[in-house]
């Protein structure tokens, strides 16, 4: 299948295949990653009484600084729209770690309505933190050593070192997800039991769904990244995010 692309191989060049159907998924993906986070920079300002604090930042930044170029960054290496080698591998590199733990810190800000355990969240923090540190900035230093070495026995290495650190990032990030994400749908469940007005119940309910479908689509990216489905894995994290 055209779409089968070592990680290693996906994030040095374009795609090379002939189908038509591959070149209109990529370009749809792109535009529903654009079309939902212009929507969403227009309601964040619409919405917000107040233009600041981690929930409204968290959000504008993994919008704005995080799908935009994320999106057009794999959009210009894949259908190879520019020469400059570093300029799409710095736009996806930016939106990529916006983007990420961008989203971490939007689900980490509005974590404290459900959890009052100032231990948890404390530690919540530091787990994103630190994964940011371990996680985006070797895959961002492998990244541009696959993108910037001439054709060699030291690009093959790159590339070996590429394939194995998209998969750790990803699943470190899965993870990371799966347990903020967790920890909503445990509270929840828990709140649901013991409150029982039917408006609040309803926004919890709905709460409950949210984190579930953030888990599923977290699979789903995951299972795309071991089968190695790259090219599709990447233009459908943007549109996941």
């Amino acid at each position: 299948m055209a779409n089968i692309t070592a990680a290693g191989d996906g994030i040095t060049g374009g795609y090379t295949g002939q189908s038509l159907g591959m070149k209109i998924a990529i370009a749809t993906l792109a535009g529903i990653t654009w079309y939902n986070a212009f929507e969403l920079v227009i309601l964040i300002f619409v919405t917000f009484a107040q233009y600041g604090g981690l929930y409204f930042w968290s959000l504008l930044v993994s919008s704005a600084v995080g799908l935009i170029p994320y999106s057009l960054g794999f959009l210009l290496k894949f259908f190879n729209l520019t020469t400059a080698t570093w300029l799409p591998v710095t736009f996806l590199t930016i939106g990529w770690w916006a983007m990420v733990t961008g989203q971490s810190f939007v689900l980490y800000s509005r974590l404290h309505l459900v959890l009052a355990n100032q231990r948890v969240l404390n530690r919540v923090l530091l787990m994103i933190v630190v994964n940011a540190v371990l996680l985006h900035i070797p895959t961002t230093v492998i990244t541009y050593g696959t993108n910037l070495t001439s054709p060699g026995a030291t690009l093959n290495d790159y590339k070996t070192a590429y394939n194995i650190m998209e998969k750790i990032q990803m699943t470190g990030f899965c993870l990371q997800e799966f347990i903020i994400s967790g920890l909503y749908i445990w509270e929840t469940v828990r709140m649901i039991r013991l409150d029982m007005d039917q408006g609040k119940r309803k926004i919890l309910y709905q709460l409950l769904a949210i984190n579930m479908a953030i888990i599923i689509l977290d699979l789903g990216l995951l299972v795309a990244e071991y089968r190695n489905y790259y090219i599709m894995e990447t233009m459908l994290k943007g549109a996941v995010y």
